[in-house]
């Protein structure tokens, strides 16, 4: 099986940390293997551990895995309805130092892998948690072979003798980073611009992104803005305005639960700027288009199943201006540099 892209250990980290502080607070009762969950066994053997040690590692790895519907018992106390899918044996041989060794004997895909983890340098009092870390990372590294074999046209990965729980082929699609980089989304999102011209607009885009590469990513949008109300001598300046944007993403950063990168655009509008003047005066319009060349950075954090959170900020040079004056004087207008962000959701399609 070839290199299989993962987490890195701080994410992983952080990730079983937030999980395990929710399943302390609100599963603390429920016994191992309730609700008819698949479930992992972990056993202990060479030097002897003590018992605390061994909960410990027990319900940090039943917290990671829970997250994804999967449970983990001591031993052979799961429920007897189904074999474990994965039996996890922790040893340590050498009694002069905390060198671990971990092994699974896989019964999703039928293989066996370890990993000998090193723990001199963490403190006492993380060492558990390190161990269920590793034991965490080598499962589902050995269930992303199921991932694999899906996405290899050739066929050339085996696929397991007998279909896996759905909860397994769930957590290995999410663990891998979708395949060529990421799918094409459909997004929904607020959007707001500040001209040092003087307008404020404010409004909404329907956009789609469309994967070029592995990390580079064609953005696509359309979207109405209405600027906030701008006075002026004889009264006020009302705004609005219809625009399409185009922009290359590159991601810099690419895992399975965010991607970060910086972006490259331009975005042209029809813009209307349009005069309530004041009972002595008369109103005046003025409309035109405006273009913009951006240039910023971008965030996509995965919510759960196809949703994604869609964040992005920049700034903006003007390659066409608009302005409205009173009384022969520059009063507002979508001119000088422009400052954006832009918030929403995005749905894989």
């Amino acid at each position: 099986m070839g290199r299989v892209p993962g987490l890195t250990a701080l994410s992983r980290a952080c990730s079983l940390v937030l999980v395990a502080v929710t399943w302390a607070a609100s599963s603390s009762a429920e016994t191992c293997g309730a609700n008819a969950r698949p479930w992992v066994s972990l056993d202990f053997t060479g030097r002897d551990f003590s018992r605390e040690f061994e909960d410990k590692v027990l319900a940090d790895l039943r917290a990671g895995l829970t997250e994804r519907g999967i449970d983990a018992c001591a031993g052979d106390s799961g429920p007897n309805a189904a074999p474990p899918l994965a039996t996890v044996a922790v040893a340590s041989e050498n009694e002069r130092s905390v060198a671990v060794s971990v092994e699974v004997r896989d019964a999703v895909t039928e293989k066996r892998v370890s990993r000998d983890i090193d723990l001199t340098r963490v403190p006492p009092d993380g060492r558990a948690f390190a161990v269920a870390i590793a034991v965490d990372e080598l499962v589902w590294a050995s269930w992303a072979e199921i991932a694999l074999a899906k996405r290899n046209a050739r066929g050339a990965a085996p696929r397991p003798s007998k279909p896996p729980p759905p909860e397994v082929e769930a957590g290995v699609e999410r663990e891998l980073p979708q395949a060529n980089g990421r799918t094409s989304e459909l997004l929904l999102r607020f959007a707001a611009e500040r001209y040092l011209g003087g307008q404020t607009q404010l409004g909404g885009d329907l956009g789609t992104l469309l994967p070029l590469g592995e990390r580079l990513t064609l953005e696509l949008d359309a979207g109405l803005r209405q600027g906030l109300a701008v006075s002026a001598p004889d009264g006020r300046v009302l705004a609005s305005a219809l625009g399409i944007g185009a922009g290359l993403r590159l991601s810099l950063v690419h895992t399975a639960a965010a991607e970060v990168g910086p972006s490259l655009g331009a975005r042209l509008t029809v813009t209307r700027l349009r005069g309530a003047a004041s009972p002595s005066a008369s109103d005046g319009e003025v409309s035109g288009l405006t273009a913009y060349g951006r240039l910023g950075v971008w965030s996509s954090l995965r919510l759960g199943g196809a949703l994604h959170l869609d964040v992005a900020l920049g700034a903006g040079a003007p390659l066409r201006a608009l302005e409205a004056t009173d009384a022969g004087r520059d009063v507002t207008g979508a001119s000088g540099m422009e400052l954006f962000g832009e918030l929403g959701v995005g749905v894989e399609l």
